[in-house]
């Protein structure tokens, strides 16, 4: 295939996309067979041009989405200089690399598809963007990283050896050990050293093993030493940095507490009482808890935190339910009061369990333990730099590393130069959302040429995901992540305009259930709801548990609804069943009234 370099060798002269690329004649998306099979939905989520954010729930043609929004870009949008955009100007981030191959399968089917009823114009155009796939950017976000950071090496942007690597967990584990022997042997012969004193503390507390495997901890949760020194001498400097850290962390889930809270907490001791009496006829360790609360529950002491977090024990279970073994029997309750009160109250147990707060003890222990936190963080720093030094001899980094050192690379090249090297990309895509950490949004951001704390930077940005599928928290995803983009970018006040689909409508066939578009997809936040996969029964069920789920963490539960209609008509019904046809569970024969 004959595809122009981004810069030729010796001028370094700005590409030009060949012949091939270009349409003389106006071709526009609505025209193709892959738009006509979108629904009302992806349709209105259609959006090239500006910051786009999709909520997608499962089985609702999120790939789908993702295929009709590079189509759609490369048959209609143009660079500054009026070309049109070819696939390496693109980024598609996916959360695996299986992933990753399915969606350039998807891209290519697509791509075959419009190929089948082309001109011989559009022919030459879908041809040269299929000879450009296989090397197009899509994949996870580390092979993305790595791939950069090489581009920029051998641009001569970077200092970096362009043959640069992924340190994979066991290299990464061998050249850590060799850091901490380094910083070991190190503090051994400077004892007096503010590093050797950090040591000589920690190994009179501790096993040098226990020592080598904290550090292996941070590095496992993608931690560095330069942040956790910092943090540490954050927490343990002299003018109450704790106290304001405490106080920084407690806001707003402290406040959203004591709206709930509070106005309860007046009447509480004497519902709390009646309840009580009710119970006076039954007994068992439940309500023995009960009614040790009642005769130690200190009224004035009610808007103190750790009052109510005996409430927290007493009256609710961990996943902060009511708690019903003991004090009910066959779904009756023993006492009405009791179950009342526990209903009011539950609303302020999701924000109190986010809560930071400390006790008069707990806040004792920490300031007798401020010496050892410090040499941990003293140890942190020295060995998080003996490694880097080790990766750099070997030119090996883990991910962490290359997105640290990437983004701070980015933040340091002046954009006529970036531009050499391909950034930033005309537009950043960034599938599962949902998934990723606070560090992957920022370079998705800064490969966009946006800055993660300006919305109205985020032009080149297109986010898909759907937060209730957030399944990664024990690698470090951030689960609010998704929540806290949109509700920045709503807050910026984004310009509210008609979408894309809006101003072709008279001139396609209409959707299914045509309508105009909803005043967030006018900002470009759109919602896939329709489920093509599952029958409409079972979305139904899961509709119920989901929004007393989401609920209980104070997340909004979009309801699903089922596209097993659209798909019947395509003559392929949804055939997923319910899980509780696949698990039929037998009724309980009989339960003691007291667990």
């Amino acid at each position: 295939p004959t595809t122009a370099p981004c810069a030729t060798r010796a001028g370094k002269q700005p590409c030009r996309a060949p012949e091939d690329h270009f349409l003389t004649g106006k071709i526009m998306f609505h025209t193709t067979d892959n738009f006509r099979g979108l629904n009302i939905e992806q349709r209105h989520a259609l959006r090239t041009s500006g910051f786009l954010l999709i909520n997608a729930v499962a089985g609702s043609g999120k790939t789908t989405m993702l295929v009709a929004l590079l189509l759609k870009s490369l048959m209609e949008d143009r660079d500054e200089k009026g070309n049109p955009l070819r696939l390496d100007r693109f980024a598609l981030i996916t959360f695996t690399r299986k992933a990753a191959a399915n969606l350039r399968k998807k891209i290519r089917e697509a791509m075959e598809k419009e190929l089948k009823t082309a001109t011989p114009e559009m022919r030459d155009f879908w041809n040269a963007h299929l000879r450009d796939l296989p090397g197009a950017p899509i994949g996870t976000i580390d092979s993305l990283v790595q791939e950069r950071l090489r581009r920029l090496a051998l641009t001569g942007l970077t200092r970096f050896d362009p043959a640069i690597e992924v340190l994979d967990e066991v290299g990464r584990e061998i050249l850590a050990e060799r850091a901490v022997r380094r910083v070991m042997e190190q503090a051994a012969e400077q004892p007096d050293s503010e590093l050797g004193r950090a040591l000589i503390l920690l190994g009179r507390n501790h096993k040098a093993g226990d020592i080598r495997g904290r550090f292996m901890d941070l590095l496992a949760k993608d931690g560095d030493g330069e942040t956790a020194a910092r943090t540490i001498n954050l927490l343990t400097r002299g003018d109450g940095g704790y106290e304001r850290l405490e106080a920084m962390l407690s806001h707003p889930p402290r406040d959203e507490w004591s709206r709930i809270w509070f106005p309860l907490a007046e009447d509480f001791a004497a519902r709390l009482a009646m309840a009580v009496r009710e119970l006076a006829k039954k007994d068992n360790g439940t309500i023995k808890e009960v009614q040790k609360l009642n005769e130690t529950w200190d009224s004035k002491g009610a808007m103190n935190p750790e009052n109510f977090a005996k409430i927290r024990e007493c009256l609710f279970t961990k996943d902060r339910g009511l708690k019903v073994s003991g004090l009910a029997v066959k779904g009756s309750p023993y006492s009405t009061t009791l179950q009342a009160l526990q209903e009011a109250i539950l609303p302020a147990v999701a924000p109190f369990d986010r809560m930071v707060y400390q006790t008069e003890e707990q806040v004792f222990l920490e300031n007798t333990n401020f010496q050892l936190y410090q040499a941990w963080g003293a140890f942190f720093l020295a060995a998080h730099r003996a490694y880097l030094e080790e990766c750099r001899a070997e030119n090996r980094f883990s991910f962490h590393d290359l997105a640290r050192m990437l983004e701070a690379e980015l933040g340091t090249i002046t954009p006529d130069r970036l531009r050499e090297a391909g950034l930033p990309f005309a537009r950043v895509m960034i599938d599962e959302f949902q998934d990723n950490t606070s560090l992957q949004w920022r370079i998705g951001c800064r490969l966009a040429g946006g800055d993660p704390n300006a919305p109205r930077t985020w032009g080149r940005l297109t986010v898909v995901g759907d937060p209730e599928q957030a399944i990664y928290h024990w690698r470090g995803s951030n689960a609010q992540l998704m929540a806290d983009v949109r509700r920045q970018y709503a807050e910026s006040r984004p310009t509210v305009v008609p979408t894309w689909y809006d101003t072709v409508r008279g001139e396609v066939n209409p959707a299914e259930n045509d309508r105009e578009s909803t005043e967030d997809e006018k900002i470009g936040i759109g919602q896939l709801a329709l489920n093509f996969r599952t029958r409409a029964d079972t979305l139904e069920r899961i509709d119920l548990c989901s929004t007393a789920a989401m609920g209980q963490l104070g997340i909004h539960h979009v309801p699903l609804k089922s596209g097993e209609a659209l798909r019947a008509n395509a003559g392929r019904p949804n055939t997923v069943p319910a899980l509780a046809e696949i698990l039929v569970l037998s009724e309980p024969t009989g339960a003691a009234d007291d667990a």
